[in-house]
Formats: structure tokens, sequence, C-alpha cells
């Protein structure tokens, strides 16, 4: 049973009252929520009494826990709502079968796959530098938490045990995983059963295409062939290029992406477009509190079907944030990037990309390369990344346009590149051909190939029980072992196979993230493939029309520091 018989009457004695729904196994999440009937779009689903919540809320009004916090703030020690929650959700952990939440605490995993619980060793198999500086820089921040809460803690009087640094990132593993949004709270509050439903994302983004970006090629070639069998004047012909060009251009920048997320993620909480669907332009549901119920609320934001899973959406994020907040990687993410490296891409695009200031909406990884010392060679630029189906960013596409333009040119069509359109059939193959090369050159620098990667995880599943029973079971550090003589040395074993269990689900699913990492790449190196096969050849430029500069001089050229 996914979800035990225990949690649920304790939900149903507590008031929790679900409409339409049920508590059950799923094959993306291990457990989920179902829906029993037909669920319209603004369906309230759950409601969950306010002191059921763990919150900072629920922390203050324990007496042991106020007396330590006042004992804290007179030694002057500054606490976040993230450290006093967490100390909360120890204390309570501690007591056992005395705390109120019990039957609660003890159906949460008993151990996480964030980017805080990776050691180093653990960080170097996700493999890119920009992940291995999150997974580092994530470790880094839980410890400073802890080292800054332990006070709290030790005020407490709590077991060593529940003061170690397994146990804190457990604790905040919980918390950056599950808990759900609070007004005026920043730590948010742990929902029973609310937090069982897994995670859909949003609706796609507005991103360049590969119909549109091929259209644009075609258009660019065809425009430039028709000089050759028709008696046509060079300046109409150049007109008739720029019109075809920028009507193609124009439906690309319309369109939006047709990547929706995939079925079939090995992730521990799955989105799967099987057997449930939401439109890709709705969401999947969310929650409140009713400040006038007193209870915390979810809704289904989308049609359901009965039999389907219902879901959340938590918001955009990428892959590599939803492993470092959340603990898995869904393999049909449509807001996934895939950032390359500054150093990979031409001066004069590097140039293009800082002129525009930053503000890459798709990830938080912009400065991770600076911040965790990374040097020049690992920089991140917030633009310069691609999208899940390989397409890049508008900001990054934008630059190699303009980057790959002659002057000329740059001056009389930089408005076509800023509106997403093409500036010449010169400059776009000398633009997709350093994306291509700067894609290539990323998969070229990672230690293992797609294919490799793919084999170890066939492996790694077939050697490795996915979700075994013992985590219905409650926090590790939480399990009763008063064990002496032969049952001591029999708990050894079974905290070592544990501890085996837990590496092994981290390196699984830092092959899953690394994969998805590749794959875009490699989508990336496709479709600049394509869009050069589409292209007129290099130096096919027709006589009637201004000549381009040969492409090999425009690749040159943009290794050279631009004067503009």
């Amino acid at each position: 049973m996914a979800v035990s018989a225990e949690l649920l009457e304790w939900c149903r004695n507590g008031g929790v009252r679900w409409h339409g729904i049920e508590a059950g196994f799923v094959v993306e999440g291990w457990r989920g929520v179902l829906a029993t009937q037909a669920l319209p779009p603004g369906t309230c689903v759950l409601r969950v009494p306010r002191r059921l919540l763990m919150s900072v809320e629920s922390a203050r009004r324990d007496a042991e826990l106020a007396a330590a916090l006042q004992q804290c703030a007179a030694s002057g020690a500054a606490l976040t709502s993230e450290q006093i929650l967490a100390a909360h959700l120890l204390h309570e952990a501690s007591k056992g079968p005395a705390s109120f939440w019990h039957p609660y605490l003890r159906s949460l995993p008993p151990r996480y796959t964030t980017l805080m619980c990776f050691s180093k060793e653990e960080a170097a198999a996700l493999q890119a530098p920009h992940a291995t500086a999150a997974a580092r820089a994530a470790a880094a921040g839980a410890a400073a938490q802890d080292a800054g809460a332990l006070p709290l803690l030790r005020a407490l009087r709590l077991a060593p045990k529940w003061r170690s640094r397994a146990a804190w990132l457990w604790a905040a593993s919980t918390l950056s995983s599950r808990t759900m949004y609070l007004p005026g709270d920043p730590a948010g509050a742990l929902t029973p059963f609310g937090d069982l439903h897994n995670y859909r994302p949003p609706p796609p983004p507005f991103t360049p295409t590969q119909e549109g970006l091929l259209a644009a090629a075609r258009a660019l070639a065809a425009a430039l062939a028709a000089q050759t069998s028709e008696a046509a004047a060079p300046t109409a012909v150049a007109r008739e290029v720029n019109a075809s060009a920028a009507a193609a251009g124009s439906t690309a920048a319309a369109e939006v992406s047709a990547s929706a997320p995939a079925a079939g993620s090995t992730a521990a909480i799955g989105t799967s477009t099987a057997g449930g669907a939401a439109s890709e332009g709705e969401l999947a549901g969310d929650g409140s509190l009713d400040e006038a119920a007193d209870e915390y609320c979810i809704y289904a934001r989308t049609r359901y079907a009965p039999g389907d899973q219902v879901f959340l959406c938590y918001g955009r994020n990428t892959n590599l944030e939803l492993l470092q907040h959340y603990g898995f990687v869904l393999a049909g993410n449509p807001h996934d990037t895939a950032p390359l490296p500054a150093h990979l891409l031409p001066p004069a695009v590097r140039q293009q990309l800082a002129g525009e200031g930053g503000g890459g909406g798709s990830g938080s990884w912009g400065d991770l390369g600076s911040e965790a010392g990374e040097g020049e060679e690992h920089a991140l630029l917030p633009e310069a990344y691609l999208h899940a189906h390989g397409a890049p960013s508008w900001g990054l596409l934008c630059a190699l346009r303009l980057a790959c333009a002659a002057p000329a040119e740059r001056k009389a069509g930089a408005c076509r590149a800023l509106e997403g359109q093409p500036v010449s059939a010169a400059s776009e193959r000398a633009a997709f051909a350093a994306l291509l090369a700067a894609c290539e050159a990323a998969l070229a620098a990672l230690p293992s190939s797609i294919k490799e990667d793919e084999q170890q995880l066939a492996q790694l599943h077939k050697a490795t029980a996915v979700r075994p029973a013992d985590a219905q079971q409650g926090p590790a550090p939480a399990q009763d072992v008063q064990q002496q003589g032969a049952q001591q040395e029999q708990l050894s074993t079974q905290q070592a196979q544990q501890q085996a269990q837990w590496a092994a689900e981290k390196l699984a699913v830092s092959i899953e993230w690394r994969l998805c990492y590749k794959r875009t790449l490699q989508r990336g190196k496709d479709l600049c493939q394509a869009v050069l096969a589409a292209l007129p050849p290099a130096g096919g430029c027709p006589a009637g029309i201004t000549a381009p500069a040969d492409i090999s001089q425009r690749l040159a050229a943009l290794q050279r520091k631009p004067r503009w």
C-alpha cells in the first residue's frame, strides 16, 4: 500500500476532507493522488485544517520550542524561518509516538536526493561544471544553516543523533521538497495529505522552434535561388530575400515551443502525460490558505477524469532546480535548459550577450561558475543556453545573428535580429556554425557519452531496488534502534545497506540529470545541422546580391574582439 492506513485515519480524525480524490500508488512517483470522479477546473479537492499544518506558527505554539527560541534570542542568535521550522520538525520526530504529528512523520521519506545531500564525490557524477558547482553550493548552504541552528537544537536538549548533520539534511530536504506556500512566512508549511500530490510543470515557454528556424533558412535559400532562374534586377532580388526571410522569421518568433512533458521519467516524482491530462495551456493545480475557513485548500486547475493522477504545479523549474530543491528530474521538462559555458562561444557573441545585461529567465545558474570559483573557463552568461528541445534562447539567437553579421548588414538589419528574424543567409550560416561548434565542444568536454550513461543507468536500475518498503518507515534518524549484542550487529548491516541504497539513488538521479543535459545539447547539434543543410551553401550567393564574406572568414572574425 503506497499510503499507510494510519496516516489516512489520522488525517480523517483531524478534520482533513478530500473530495473526488484518493491517495494511491502511481507509476511515476511511487505514491500520489488519483481522481475518483470527473473533476472540472477549479474544484477544491482537499481541505486541511490549519492546526494540522507544521509551520513556524505551530512551532511557536510549542512551549519547549518557544522557550528555546527565547533563550537563543537572549544570546543574540538570529534564526531564519527555515531554521526554526527544521528544528520544529526534528523536535517532533525525536518525540516518537508522543508527537501529535507522529503518523504524518512516519509517512515521510527516510532519505532524499536533493543536491544538499550530495558529497563532493557524488556531485562529480553530475559532470557539468555548473551542476557540480550548484551541488557544492547547496551542501555548503545546508552546512551553514545547520551550524547556525545548532544553539537552538542544543537548547531543546535533543539527543546527539537529532543534532547530527544527517538529521539536519533530512529535515532541511523535507522542507525544501514538501512545504507549501504560506503568506508572510518564507518557510511555508508542511501539509499532511497535500504533499502527496506529484508535480507537473506549467505550460511550455515561448521559444524559437525548429520549424520556425528551418522555415527561415529555406526562405533565404529559395529567395537566393530565385535569381538564378529569373532575370530580376539585383535590388529586387535583395528585397525578395529580405521579405522572405522576414516572413519566415516572424512566423518563428510567434511560435510556442511544442515540447511537452514526456512520459517515462524514472524520477521519484514524475509527470507523465499518460493517464490524464492537462492541456498545455493550463496549470495542473495549486494550493492556498483559506483564512476565513482556517484551512489549507488544494484546487484542481485543469480537467481530470476518473483514474487520472491529480498534480500540483510548483512553478517553472529547470531540471537542475528540480534536483536541487526536490530531488528529482523530469525527462520531458519543457522548462529545462542546457547552459553553454561562455568560453565555448566566440568573443563577439559573448560581448553581445554581456551587452544585454543578463536577465535570463530559465534558471538561476547564471552566476554559478564565478560564485563557485570555477574560473573564466566555466563562467556562464544568463542567456547562453539551449531550451529543452535544442533551440537557442531568444537572447542567444539574437546575439549570434548580430555578432555574425557584417558591419553593413548589422547597420541595416539589426532590427530584424531583434525581432527574431535572420539578418542574411551568410550571417545565419555563420551563426549556426558557431552554435554547432559550441554544442559539439560542450558534449566533448563531458567524460561519458549518452550511450554510456544509458547503459550505466540501466545497470543501476537492474541492480537496485526502486522505492523499497522501508521508505514508509519515517526519517532515518527516527527509527527505533534499541538493539544490543547480535541485534546491534544486524542493525549496523542494515544501516550500511541503507547508506549504499541512498548512494545508488543519488548516482541514478545524477545520471538522469546529465542525460537530460546531454540530450538537449545533442538536439541543439541536430537543429544546427538541419538549419545549415537548409541554407544556401557558403559562397553560393548569386552575383546579383551583395556578396557576403566567406563563412570561414566570418567565423575567424568572430574570434577577434569586436570594436562596436
